[in-house]
């Protein structure tokens, strides 16, 4: 016992050095798992929000803007402010004009002018009469080649992080 105690103290000096090795290579090890468990929670966090946006957004926009026969439709207390309250894809479902609000800063920046127009046509008493012209279709159409752009690239964007 006494012989390791002496070997000990002779090798102090390597031992440290050796132990100060190792923890470096241990800490290095987990810096190392730690960012990339940081980097596949800031994927998740991307990919989530995308889903967010294509769920909550752009698939109920989408689908109002593809209707072949769209409505325009208002809650019964709406027709006392002559407010029109949502959408209706005769094919699909109804869609809550105050939820197209609500979740309007998912939209993507260049969206925005056209889509408030839109929405500021849609909550009218007769929309179609408000447009001036053709302008209400001339909105819908934009807004179609704009929301079919903008998910392309946000399917695409999310192909790419779930890879």
């Amino acid at each position: 016992m006494s012989n390791l105690i002496s070997i000990l103290n002779a090798n102090s000096g390597l031992i440290t050095a050796i132990a100060t090795v190792v923890l470096v290579i241990i800490t290095g090890v987990y810096a190392w798992l730690t960012h990339k468990t940081v980097e596949q929670s800031k994927k998740q966090q991307k990919a989530s929000y995308i889903e967010k946006r294509l769920e909550k957004f752009y698939n109920p926009l989408n689908d109002v803007l593809n209707s072949s026969d769209l409505h325009f439709f208002t809650h019964p207390d709406a027709y006392i402010s002559g407010e029109y309250d949502g959408l209706y894809n005769a094919s699909t479902k109804w869609h809550s004009a105050d939820d197209l609000v609500k979740y309007q800063h998912l939209a993507s920046a260049h969206l925005e002018s056209t889509l408030n127009d839109f929405l500021e046509i849609v909550r009218k008493e007769n929309p179609w009469e408000t447009a001036k012209g053709d302008y209400l279709e001339e909105c819908i159409n934009d807004l179609k080649k704009m929301v079919a752009s903008d998910v392309t690239e946000l399917k695409k964007d999310l192909k790419h992080l779930n890879n």
